[in-house]
């Protein structure tokens, strides 16, 4: 008899802000942990410049909250489990379902954009991330926080802005999945580069799932040894339009020197 072929499945819902400015501050607190309403605390109620024209930080963070505890609940129905979920800030700052130990879940905001990825998983963790293009000096910070290869295609190319924000959530993704526990040293070491979607070097095993929502890139990755792609869905929350995914497999090889 064939072997059974492991095939994880993985919820990714994504929101504007917009669409929930109905909702007060309180509303979105409803259901959150001790842990996460003391988090929420120490955030911002502004956003640095023009807070008119950008969503506080708080707001951002309740929404993504907001959001997840309704992903979670319906990852969970779907496998019929019957307990509530219970989602808690573990000590590096992830969200995490100590209810279900098996659901991994993760969440990104950026603008007006708040997404979150939830699965569940065995001996596998997950990282989402998404990012409102801006206009910035990117060279620079490629010099700062990319590998040597990276920063010397990035120079090569002619719109510099939306490669480095697609290789910038490349890189936040994998590192939310648990794939280095030093920031700068792990962005610098891994390396993404010159294909579409680009070629990745790591040294855990894995996927990486990329899209894209009004020109602003998302990744998602996937750490842990499936030999099949999980089967993988970008939508958003109220309107439930599906995005294309492209899929890469993370090659399990040792990080740079340099």
């Amino acid at each position: 008899m064939p072997a059974r072929v492991v095939r994880p499945h993985i919820d990714t819902w994504l929101l504007r802000l917009s669409q929930i400015e109905s909702l007060t501050d309180q509303e979105l607190l409803n259901g959150c942990s001790p842990a996460e309403r003391q988090r929420a605390q120490g955030i911002r109620t502004t956003a640095r410049g023009d807070h008119t024209k950008r969503a506080s930080p708080r707001r951002q963070f309740l929404a993504g909250r907001w959001l997840a505890r309704r992903l979670v609940k319906n990852t969970l129905q779907q496998a019929t489990s019957t307990s509530p979920p219970t989602i808690n800030i573990a000590a590096q700052g992830k969200p995490e379902v100590i209810s279900h130990p098996k659901a991994k879940l993760t969440i990104s905001h950026s603008g007006d954009h708040v997404i979150a990825s939830c699965g569940l998983l065995t001996d596998a963790d997950i990282g989402v991330d998404i990012e409102v293009l801006q206009e910035r000096d990117t060279i620079a910070l490629a010099e700062q926080f990319f590998h040597p290869e990276e920063q010397r295609w990035l120079k090569q190319q002619v719109n510099h802005t939306p490669l480095f924000y697609r290789l910038w959530t490349a890189k936040e993704a994998y590192l939310k999945a648990g794939g280095g526990d030093d920031l700068l040293s792990t962005l610098q070491r891994l390396y993404f580069i010159n294909s579409t979607p680009p070629e990745a070097y790591s040294h855990l095993p894995g996927y990486l799932y990329q899209s894209e929502i009004d020109s602003n890139p998302i990744s998602l990755c996937l750490l842990g040894d499936y030999s099949t792609p999980p089967s993988n869905l970008v939508l958003d929350y109220i309107e439930q339009r599906q995005l294309p995914v492209s899929t890469l497999r993370l090659l399990p090889t040792t990080p740079c020197n340099y």
